[in-house]
């Protein structure tokens, strides 16, 4: 097996992307990469063949799907329906005027734009579904007519002109659609300098303002990092984005207000901010820097009302190859300053590397322990990982993830949680348990396929189901139901590879109730997390649940009734 092309990240080519959208301004976007490739229109005249797109249900949703991306309009959501269907659907679709497409019809669609985050995503699920249902339906029916090269056609002859610049992007994104259907939703072609590139001059560095920002109903600057240019400038936790270079962005995607945001490094952006309910009344200008987002950074952890000296190492990716390596100079460094316990914050980590995720676990666990079985689906061969390096970190851990822990993450959060390797803490994770090869296609182009499942050491998989916390805590105290919802695997893909396997059963239910006993008793997150922007709930929890595994020894046994006796509670190893 080879690190370059293995991965098991769902979010890999995702967080490339969106590190490419706050790169510096020397580094080529991914829309570069394709105009460097031989990719031609011709592919899609093999993929959009009727033997082709007529051969099953999924071939035919597939091919779809590659015709949604090919007439993909920059100034409306559209849609290809069965041609009855236009009044059957439960949000209003307006019909396109084009040619006769036989039993297709193209249609445009609204946005969801209810303020909840949960309504718009049953909304848009339910939608996703109801027309899969009804593609579904139409591919049943022995009299359909859609004919997909007559479609294909009109399209090169109508609009390809318009699009010619773009033509090894637009073939390449329709074929991944049809892919994702046809095949699954983690098999996609790539040009393959694209990740070499990126691996190599490590995207960790971009031109940038130097914060996190999300968007629900409006866009919201989370947190500017220490010495940032938007801290800098004035930018604070908690500021609502109106405007960027007097641009309203209220309706924008949040992928369009980062490429405003982004820009060559020296240059100035600026910002119109409502702040604590007021409008600022000018606008806070901020110069662009290049930005050093290291992968894995460590520290000692301020004390909350504990004792305690206590390690965090934050993880962002197993996407390096040094991934491993940093890690281990991580733990040292926290150990030569005497911690007591370690935080292992794997949230958001969308994965990377198989070698690495494994080195990472074998850290904390004695040699040899297995880490992960990956089982060929075609042959059903399977390789059993495991490394025989010393055990170099052996106290208190606890892990923290959330619905962004995806894939590799998964391997050492679940690996750790079967071999009872402390405690896992936070939100379900993603639930991806896949591997993808990645092959020769075209010139100058990967095909990354899907062909092997990943298995956990006490035999579950995680695909569908994710890592399941010991302790689940969301991010604030009490959560509505936005603050609960996440996008999974089973959201995010229709046609996702089912689940395989037992469910998970909670091995230690008295020694987990125990410790979250103890975390809702003596904690103090919940008084510490006044503002959702300035603290780390989730973290103040893990903190807490960490004070109470170290301070067991010296707590009144009746305190801790039918702890003393649980094994593994607080010890290095169970």
């Amino acid at each position: 097996m080879t690190k370059t092309f293995r991965y098991l990240s769902p979010f890999l080519l995702f967080l490339l992307l969106f590190l490419a959208g706050y790169s510096q301004a020397d580094q080529k976007s991914l829309d570069e990469y394709w105009k460097e490739v031989e990719l031609d229109i011709s592919l899609l005249d093999r993929t959009l063949s009727n033997e082709n797109c007529q051969s099953d249900a999924r071939s035919f949703i597939g091919c779809v799907q590659a015709l949604n991306r090919l007439f993909a309009r920059d100034e409306e959501n559209t849609i290809f329906i069965p041609s009855d269907s236009l009044a059957s659907f439960d949000i209003p679709l307006t019909p396109i005027p084009s040619a006769d497409f036989g039993d297709l019809m193209l249609a445009a669609f609204p946005e969801f734009n209810s303020t909840s985050l949960v309504d718009n995503a049953i909304k848009a699920t339910k939608f996703r579904n109801d027309l899969n249902t009804r593609l579904e339906d139409l591919f049943l029916s022995p009299d359909k007519s859609v004919d997909f090269p007559y479609i294909l056609a009109w399209f090169k002859t109508k609009l390809l002109d318009k699009k010619k610049d773009d033509i090894q992007k637009i073939t390449a994104e329709a074929y991944n659609s049809f892919l994702s259907v046809a095949e699954d939703p983690h098999t996609y072609i790539l040009p393959s300098r694209y990740f070499s590139d990126r691996m190599r001059s490590n995207s960790d560095n971009y031109g940038g303002i130097g914060a996190w920002i999300k968007k629900r109903d409006e866009v919201v600057l989370i947190k500017p990092w220490k010495g940032s240019p938007a801290m800098k400038a004035g930018l604070l936790p908690g500021d609502i984005i109106t405007h960027v270079d007097e641009t309203d962005i209220k309706a924008m995607p949040l992928t369009d207000v980062i490429k405003m945001i982004k820009g060559p490094q020296g240059t100035k952006v600026a910002f119109r901010i409502i702040r604590k309910n007021k409008t600022l009344g000018s606008p806070i200008i901020v110069v662009r820097e290049r930005i050093d987002l290291k992968n894995v950074t460590h520290k000692v952890l301020e004390d909350k009302n504990h004792e305690h000296r206590v390690g965090y190492i934050k993880l962002r990716s197993f996407g390096s190859e040094d991934t491993c390596r940093d890690v281990r100079r991580a733990l040292e460094a926290l150990e030569a300053q005497s911690v007591s316990g370690l935080i292992l914050d794997m949230r958001d980590n969308g994965g990377g590397l198989l070698d690495e995720a494994v080195c990472v676990s074998s850290l904390f666990l004695p040699p040899n322990s297995p880490v992960v079985a990956i089982k060929d689906i075609s042959s059903g061969f399977e390789t059993t990982y495991a490394k025989d390096s010393p055990l170099l970190f052996d106290l208190p851990l606890i892990t923290l993830i959330n619905s962004g822990t995806a894939s590799a993450s998964e391997i050492v959060s679940g690996a750790l949680q079967d071999h009872r390797r402390g405690f896992v803490v936070g939100d379900r994770s993603f639930g991806k348990g896949t591997v993808q090869s990645g092959r020769h296609f075209s010139k100058g182009v990967l095909l990354y396929q899907t062909d092997q499942r990943f298995y956990l050491p006490s035999g579950r998989s995680n695909q569908l189901e994710g890592i399941i916390p010991d302790l689940q805590v969301f991010t604030k105290p009490d959560p509505d139901k936005d603050d609960m919802f996440a996008i999974r695997e089973e959201d995010a893909y229709i046609y996702a590879l089912p689940h395989i396997g037992d469910k998970f059963v909670q091995p230690r239910p008295e020694l987990v109730n125990a410790l979250s006993r103890c975390v809702n008793a003596t904690g103090v997150a919940k008084r510490l997390a006044r503002d959702e922007f300035l603290d780390d709930y989730q973290l103040l929890y893990a903190q807490d649940a960490m004070a109470c595994i170290l301070e067991r020894k010296e707590s009144p046994p009746s305190f801790f009734t039918g702890l003393k006796q649980a094994p593994g509670f607080g010890s290095r190893m169970d």
